[in-house]
């Protein structure tokens, strides 16, 4: 099952008792689930018992299920800007993250939302990836990208989930930081060499996030958003005259489909969809204005693909064999990619993540760069050998 594919936070990982946390009474808890399949798919699926208000509270699933016609799909899939994208009809299953579900699952999903309104969107999410086994590599819950596949699937008017949680003002999520570590500095010309070396310094805490999300909300075009996904952030310095952070650098999960980077991969579509959690996005890249240091650019990127290749399997149990990253060439030609041995493989379509109905194909194109990690990256995943890899100069 692959990564779905842009990240994940720590929470999402948590065991079932402290996800299936009590907004009231601080009291509900998972004591059990026991799994049963038949040979009519999930017939029976544990019992639960919850307690709220010191009032205790048990379902037993598989008894009174709505029925879901075994000719409705539901297809979830995450488009090349990273959204993730839901359409129904056709023949056969369901599809989350490339995992063909059966209507069984799709019930199962509706009864726990149907059930326990009780319970935040993220409870539900983590709720439903414990009873279907949905987890990453590492051993944690798919719990972001359940939670998306959940609103998408109320979208669709396939089920009804209960209202956002607003314990903060509307807005106040994506609020940038303002602060003096943030603020504009005086402008550092020259080359790599007066101020080398150049350190990378993995975001782990929250004084490193808050920075990292301030510099990137404040100074890149995108602007800062949680990555959707596995990911890796990484603060950029330079430590001559004085240790100073000039960048940063964001990896997370792969788009699901890009025509131009599928193509050149020659990979069928199973292949995509088991070897997809192999490839990695370079989904933010930030020098900050002030700082004009030839060569920068280029050696950031070459350090971070080095660090990436051991650290992504650290964290995600998953060896990754490409980094693929989308410029747009309006605003940038890619110079320091291509300075660091990266290929171009031309365009996207440019529909945008909000193009349900196709109507906008060519109107923001992005170039499409890749860098393979391995020597032979293209042959692991069309689904050569899965053996160590020798990793490229």
């Amino acid at each position: 099952m692959a990564l779905c594919d842009k990240g994940f936070r720590d929470h999402d990982a948590r065991p079932m008792g402290e996800n299936l946390r009590s907004k009231e009474s601080g009291q509900r808890q998972m004591l059990q689930t026991a799994r049963s399949r038949s040979g009519e798919g999930l017939a029976r699926i544990g019992t639960w018992t919850r307690r709220r208000q010191g009032r205790p509270l048990e379902r037993s699933y598989g008894q009174g299920w709505t029925s879901l016609p075994e000719s409705r799909t539901v297809i979830a899939h995450r488009r090349a800007d990273g959204g993730m994208a839901v359409s129904t009809g056709g023949e056969g299953g369901a599809s989350f993250c490339g995992h063909e579900c059966t209507a069984q699952e799709i019930t199962l999903i509706q009864d726990v939302v149907g059930r326990f309104p009780a319970l935040s969107r993220m409870e539900l999410a983590n709720t439903v990836c414990e009873l279907l086994d949905w987890k990453r590599a590492n051993g944690g819950l798919k719990g972001r990208e359940c939670w998306e596949f959940l609103e998408r699937l109320e979208a669709e008017r396939l089920l009804h989930l209960p209202a956002k949680q607003r314990r903060r003002p509307f807005g106040s999520r994506t609020r940038v930081p303002l602060t003096p570590r943030g603020a504009p500095q005086p402008a550092l010309v020259g080359t790599l060499g007066e101020f080398a070396p150049v350190v990378l310094e993995r975001v782990q805490v929250p004084e490193q996030r808050a920075l990292f999300r301030e510099l990137v909300g404040r100074y890149h075009y995108l602007g800062h958003a949680m990555p959707f996904g596995a990911h890796l952030r990484y603060l950029v310095s330079l430590c001559t005259p004085v240790r100073r952070v000039v960048g940063c650098v964001q990896f997370s999960s792969a788009a699901w489909r890009i025509a131009v980077r599928d193509q050149w991969i020659g990979w069928s579509e199973a292949q995509r969809r088991r070897q997809l959690a192999r490839v990695v996005n370079n989904s933010r890249f930030l020098i900050l204005p002030w700082v004009r240091v030839k060569n920068l650019a280029s050696a950031v990127l070459a350090l971070s693909t080095r660090r990436l290749v051991a650290e992504w399997h650290e964290q995600y149990g998953v060896e990754p064999l490409l980094v693929e990253t989308l410029v747009e060439p309006a605003r940038y030609a890619g110079t320091c990619y291509r300075a660091a041995n990266w290929l171009a493989l031309g365009l996207t379509t440019g529909r945008g993540r909000m193009d349900r109905t196709h109507q906008r194909h060519g109107a923001a194109p992005k170039t499409v760069w890749v860098y393979p990690l391995v020597s032979d990256a293209v042959g692991q995943l069309r689904g050569g050998r899965h053996g160590h890899s020798r990793p490229r100069a």
